[in-house]
């Protein structure tokens, strides 16, 4: 049966016509959609803030300590005291008697390094630190003042014991070639 381009476009729209109404009309009649959950928490009811009555600090002590502190660095940031630059550890000489109990502060024993050298290059002590780093050991280096000038100490470490510092200052002389020595280090 063929059908008229009239006809077609009739029965066209038509099926259009009822596909649309059987989408829209029952919407129409549809009851209220439910309301739909907040992806966010609702903002919580406002908050009373309290002020902090458990007492303000003693500025005077706050004060007096940071004046203590600023006495104890000089201009370049160099502790007046040890001459090392703040934040560096500190090398000190090993003690001569009773090595693991002499020395301790505060009640904590004390960590010891093997200082491997001291330059007055810092470029030579900064590639003398890679070097043992590269090599898997915790080398650190520190930053001294004094009569002579500033010079850059080279060490392995901290280490706890003073046993295990004197081994490792017999391995790092014989793996390098360096005089070592065992120094109690701090911060």
């Amino acid at each position: 049966m063929k059908l008229s381009e009239q006809t077609r476009h009739r029965v066209t729209g038509t099926v259009f016509l009822v596909a649309v109404a059987a989408i829209v009309l029952p919407m129409l009649f549809d009851e209220e959609p439910p309301e739909l959950e907040r992806p966010y928490p609702a903002a919580p009811p406002e908050l009373a803030v309290q002020p902090d009555s458990s007492g303000v600090a003693d500025m005077n002590e706050l004060t007096e300590a940071a004046g203590r502190l600023v006495d104890s660095v000089d201009a370049d940031g160099f502790a007046t005291d040890t001459g090392v630059r703040i934040g560096e550890p500190v090398l000190l000489p090993e003690l001569a008697a009773e090595p693991d109990s002499a020395g301790t502060e505060g009640g904590l024993e004390p960590a010891w390094a093997v200082q491997v050298g001291a330059f007055s290059n810092h470029a030579n002590a900064e590639a003398l630190r890679e070097r043992l780093r590269a090599d898997g050991y915790a080398a650190l280096k520190s930053t001294i003042r004094s009569d002579a000038g500033e010079s850059t100490r080279v060490a392995v470490g901290p280490i706890i014991s003073r046993e295990d510092a004197a081994a490792l200052e017999q391995e790092l002389e014989r793996r390098y070639s360096l005089d070592a020595v065992v120094r109690r280090v701090t911060h």
